[in-house]
């Protein structure tokens, strides 16, 4: 990951709101005026700060972005990423680079609005909380989508971690001390918040519905779904392994039983069944479950791999209102000859 480096700021902001951007060139604006006047009447200039993370956006959002900066340069901090790295990694990139003493995170589509973020601070005042939850109580979406959401929160604790909400969430608030935490982490392929959960710091939750699109289309699709399925279980659950333990032990079993019978049945009996069904069907089975296996192993491999890699989770190209140094933490403190 990228180191970023704040700028030369008298004290640094009580909180720093993180915004993932990608193709939101249409709620930007109203995004940012409901912010500002949320937090007018709470918090000083100085003490609030929004981090936008573009995230490779193919629209004018970073235009967008830089008309902001401009206009707010106390409060309005952007970045840049080369690509898209996806949400988890553009969040991460607004957390490494955040000053406040909290930092919250905020989808840029306005499903989540920015008064919960408001109770969410006050929440962690009054409970000493370092982490804060926004759970959904119901969502203003489409039946399918809601279920589809559902059943991967339902996996999650059912698999993974017991305590994870039902109701799942996005927008959660933590401590510096978590911020901390979750950046020293440097993992790929693995889930932000199930990374929060994990950490194991004190926490508390508020409920909130999460309200209709309004501005734009959703770029999560259901491939991007899938794939955070796949990553939080195989990063967060030791399920997926163990069913390869377990099938491969039930197969190996049966396979055992079924060549007893056949050799008590030939040592017994001249009449031997032809058996090109059975075997077909032991064939095919067996077959299934090898390459089923060969594919869990796969996953956990190919994360070894990308992990031995070390490459970063994300690259930032271009900042507004912060100071940047674009080498890598495993890059040498020593500048080159040229640059002595």
């Amino acid at each position: 990951m990228n180191r970023v480096l704040p700028g030369p700021a008298a004290r640094a902001p009580v909180l720093s709101i993180v915004v993932p951007v990608y193709f939101n060139e249409q709620s930007l604006e109203s995004l940012y005026t409901t912010v500002v006047a949320t937090f007018e009447p709470i918090l000083l200039p100085d003490d609030l700060e929004i981090v936008f993370v573009d995230d490779g956006s193919g629209d004018g959002s970073f235009d967008v972005l830089c008309a902001l900066a401009k206009k707010d340069p106390c409060r309005v901090r952007v970045l840049r990423l080369a690509r898209n790295f996806g949400s988890h990694a553009a969040i991460l990139a607004g957390l490494s680079a955040c000053r406040g003493r909290y930092a919250a995170m905020l989808s840029a589509d306005l499903q989540d609005p920015p008064e919960i973020i408001a109770r969410m601070l006050e929440q962690a005042r009054l409970d000493g909380a370092y982490v804060v939850l926004a759970v959904r109580d119901a969502r203003e979406e489409p039946a399918l989508k809601t279920h589809l959401a559902n059943g991967y929160y339902w996996i999650m604790r059912t698999l993974s971690d017991a305590k994870f909400p039902s109701g799942g969430f996005d927008c959660f608030l933590i401590h510096r001390h978590v911020i901390d935490a979750l950046t020293r982490l440097n993992e790929t392929n693995t889930s932000l918040t199930a990374q929060i959960l994990w950490l194991g710091f004190r926490k508390s939750s508020i409920s909130y519905v999460r309200k209709a699109r309004t501005h734009g289309k959703s770029r999560w699709t259901l491939r991007k779904k899938v794939g955070l399925l796949i990553d939080s279980l195989v990063s967060f659950s030791r399920l997926p392994i163990r069913f390869v333990e377990v099938m491969g032990f039930f197969a190996m079993m049966c396979g055992l039983a079924y060549a007893i019978f056949i050799t008590i049945l030939r040592l017994t009996s001249d009449k031997i069944p032809p058996g090109w069904a059975s075997l077909m069907v032991v064939l095919l089975v067996m077959s299934g479950l090898t390459l089923l296996s060969l594919g869990i192993i796969g996953e956990y491999l190919w994360r070894i791999l990308n992990a031995s890699r070390r490459r970063p989770a994300f690259l930032v190209v271009e900042s507004l209102n912060f100071e940047i140094d674009l080498r890598s933490e495993d890059a040498s403190e020593e500048p080159p000859d040229e640059l002595r």
